[in-house]
């Protein structure tokens, strides 16, 4: 009995960072990371709009870049920058590659609705993209209880099974996945020196 390897998965981690005023808006950083397995094979930071809706066709633009088969987006929320958003059926749709978001806290969308009605003409598309990164799903991670002992996942093109799955292979330390912690840590380093 031979062992076989199996192939390390590829995926693009989104990590947003501060944003930075002046001017008519404030724009922020994203960082794009094009990850295989834990290791990182390329990044691109770039800034988005603040509130705006620029965030979902960079992405898409940065993973039609990649060339190589992507297995999936991964971001620790769909909003970006204040409510920009990442849309991940339209990522779905147009690169055909799945999104997992492995979420800080459960969001509280009664209130996102409220915020969004109030301050975005568009609100309902912002809402449909936010509703539909799917239901929170909280895995119970091992040996924890409580908040720490558990992972909150939404899924896009993927199933739950197969996203924890995804996430979990990710994740080394706490409940972030790798790629996603070196997005977020490029992404806040970046808008500290800007």
């Amino acid at each position: 009995m031979g062992s076989e390897r199996v192939p390390l998965k590829r995926v693009v981690a989104v990590g947003g960072g501060a944003i930075r005023r002046g001017g008519a808006g404030g724009m922020a950083p994203m960082a794009l990371l094009l990850a295989r397995g834990t290791i990182p094979e390329r990044l691109r930071i770039l800034d988005v709009q603040e509130d705006g809706t620029d965030a979902t066709p960079r992405i898409v633009e940065f993973v039609r870049s990649c060339g190589a088969a992507v297995d999936a987006l991964m971001a620790r929320s769909v909003p970006i920058a204040g409510f920009n958003y990442i849309d991940a059926r339209a990522v779905l749709e147009e690169c055909g590659v799945p999104s997992v978001f492995v979420l800080g806290e459960e969001p509280d969308m009664a209130a996102v609705g409220r915020a969004l009605m109030g301050h975005f003409p568009d609100w309902e598309a912002r809402l449909r993209a936010i509703e539909g990164a799917g239901p929170v799903h909280a895995v119970r991670l091992w040996g924890g209880d409580g908040e720490e002992g558990r992972m909150l996942i939404e899924c896009v093109g993927i199933g739950v099974r197969d996203a924890v799955a995804l996430a979990m292979g990710f994740t080394v330390f706490g409940r972030v996945p790798e790629p996603v912690r070196v997005a977020l840590m490029a992404a806040r380093a970046v808008g500290e020196v800007a």
